[in-house]
């Protein structure tokens, strides 16, 4: 197994969501409330910084190209903010 570390922009994990699988067989659903999905934006929005995000890289699949090992509920709240469907009212 190789480890590959990098480091993606928010912009990057926004603009490869379509390639990112958020429900491997592994993961649970999504499981955020909007309050702390804002509490997220806030964070960096502020310059905080926030845990890793683990991407598993899928080989030869045609649908994905990575897996979402930890992170998916962080991705899910980025996702939503940057497509407008989650105001920071909280």
């Amino acid at each position: 197994m190789q480890i590959h570390q990098s480091t993606w922009t928010v912009d990057r994990l926004f603009n490869e969501r379509e390639n990112i699988n958020l429900n491997p067989q592994w993961q649970r659903g999504p499981a955020w409330k909007p309050p702390r999905q804002v509490l997220l934006i806030d964070s960096i929005l502020r310059g905080m910084d926030i845990p890793k995000v683990y991407l598993r890289v899928r080989n030869g699949d045609a649908v994905f190209t990575h897996d979402a090992v930890d992170g998916q509920q962080r991705l899910r709240a980025l996702w939503e903010f940057r497509s407008g469907d989650l105001p920071l009212e909280y």
